[in-house]
């Protein structure tokens, strides 16, 4: 079972993500802000990081760059969640990332979906 740390302020949204991973048999750990996240991430030993970028005391980006470029030493992928196409810092930590989710843009399904296609791909390079 794949380990996955989701870092979502919005309760609604943290939720619906938990309940939609969990059901698709995802072992789901929740933080909801930055500080929270930079410390369950430095646990590491983590499948896949799922973080919003917007957050409150730490936003998304200043976690990333707070753990310094070293974010394969604490998760296999890390993949940002937003509401805007457009992010100031996004093309900082570009290299950091797997990819970048607007939430707007799927339903609960379609967005597990996007999350298990990181998994196949990874498999695919085996």
């Amino acid at each position: 079972m794949k380990k996955i740390l989701l870092v979502e302020d919005d309760l609604f949204l943290r939720d619906i993500y938990t309940e939609v991973l969990t059901d698709e048999k995802f072992i789901v750990e929740k933080a909801v802000d930055g500080e929270e996240a930079l410390q369950k991430i430095k646990q590491g030993n983590w499948d896949m990081v799922l973080m919003d970028i917007v957050m409150p005391k730490v936003n998304g980006i200043e976690v990333l760059r707070q753990i310094n470029g070293n974010s394969r030493k604490y998760a296999r992928h890390i993949v940002m969640m937003t509401n805007s196409d457009v992010v100031d810092g996004l093309e900082e930590v570009k290299g950091m990332i797997d990819g970048c989710l607007l939430k707007t843009s799927f339903t609960p399904g379609e967005f597990v979906n996007k999350i298990k296609q990181y998994f196949k791909n990874e498999q695919a390079v085996s």
